[in-house]
């Protein structure tokens, strides 16, 4: 890999990035859409309702082999929400907790225009309880804090001042850091080299070099535009390629 630029500056042919874009999200990510900034998930962090740009709930429908749209007739799939719902999550005593999930339902009004309502639906994923012990997820909490410096209409690939990071095994937290932009992408840089050593990044370009269909095998190309997806990790140096704000 010849360079990483922070924050990462990629010369591409756009038509081949959005057709890797529809690649990922095909074959790599369980619902159909496209690549646009996404509503973000909350998380109630220290008294403070905050943004969280990942979201954990995926990791009980990829479990349990489930979809939320099978679960509740009331979603909000739209191209700035393609996982249909915005899920409330709570840390209590070292513990990750669902508290609430919203879909948003659509109706119109005595004038004939469309509106919209949220509508809680967390009975129809966790019937008869009021929180559930997220155990399923495994990863990294990511909270912006600050202004946004960069934005990036993508997923959650827009810059801030800072992030809080809580790393999470089974619902548990293990370990909590806060890191500006700068040392976020500094670390980021450095486990990724390490990263596109291994057969399993290998083996992702291999699919999307194969599925593109495109004439362009160069490596390095792959390397920066997977570099977006890349999440480090904070107790290893074992980070991975995280697609989660596609979905």
């Amino acid at each position: 890999m010849s360079k990483i630029l922070i924050p990462l500056q990629i010369t591409i042919n756009i038509n081949l990035m959005r057709r890797l874009i529809f690649i990922l999200v095909m074959f790599f990510i369980s619902l159909n859409s496209f690549a646009t900034g996404q509503v973000p998930d909350y998380i109630i962090y220290k008294g403070d309702t905050l943004r969280l740009l990942t979201n954990p709930l995926e990791s009980y429908f990829k479990v349990h082999n489930l979809k939320f749209r099978d679960l509740s007739s009331v979603g909000n799939f739209s191209t700035a929400c393609w996982r249909g719902y915005v899920a409330y999550f709570e840390i209590k005593e070292g513990n990750l907790y669902v508290v609430d999930v919203c879909g948003e339902e659509n109706y119109r009004d005595e004038k004939g225009k469309y509106q919209s309502k949220n509508i809680n639906v967390m009975d129809s994923i966790f019937p008869n309880q009021k929180e559930y012990l997220l155990k399923e997820f495994s990863g990294i909490l990511r909270i912006p804090i600050g202004k946004k410096t960069n934005y990036v209409h993508m997923g959650y690939a827009s810059d801030y001042e800072g992030y809080n990071f809580i790393e999470v095994e089974q619902g548990k937290v293990l370990n909590e850091k806060f890191l500006s932009n700068e040392e976020y992408n500094l670390l980021k840089e450095a486990q990724y080299k390490g990263y596109i050593k291994t057969d399993e990044f290998k083996d992702t370009v291999s699919k999307l070099i194969e599925k593109s269909e495109s004439e362009d095998t160069n490596f390095d190309f792959y390397e920066e535009f997977l570099y977006m997806f890349f999440e480090p990790s904070l107790s290893s140096q074992n980070g991975k390629l995280d697609f989660g704000g596609l979905k």
